[in-house]
């Protein structure tokens, strides 16, 4: 069974409106091609989030985080998406000076 109580749900939930993306339902298993189909859709390479999040693999996530929904992982992903093209809008500003 999976959690479906998370701290962060509010921002995720405004996230997903920011991206205009519906999230996945809460009993959805995080498995390797749905993280994989997210990781796309989000143009975030494979390597990329494994190094951002300090895995060797995608099976890392579910081992260290049992009870967590591919709805959760979405959200930790969007975050991560936001916080880099944030910084990305940032830099280009700095561009134009």
């Amino acid at each position: 069974m999976y959690r479906t109580e998370f701290i962060d749900d509010e921002t995720w939930a405004a996230l997903a409106r920011r991206f205009y993306i519906r999230l996945p339902i809460w009993k959805t298993e995080p498995s390797d091609e749905a993280m994989r189909k997210w990781l796309r859709r989000f143009r975030v390479s494979e390597r990329v989030y494994l190094e951002a999040a300090g895995y060797k693999n995608l099976s890392d996530f579910r081992i260290l985080n049992p009870d967590w929904p591919l709805r959760a992982w979405v959200g930790l992903l969007m975050e991560y998406v936001a916080e880099r093209d944030d910084a990305k809008g940032a830099l280009r500003a700095y561009d134009r000076a």
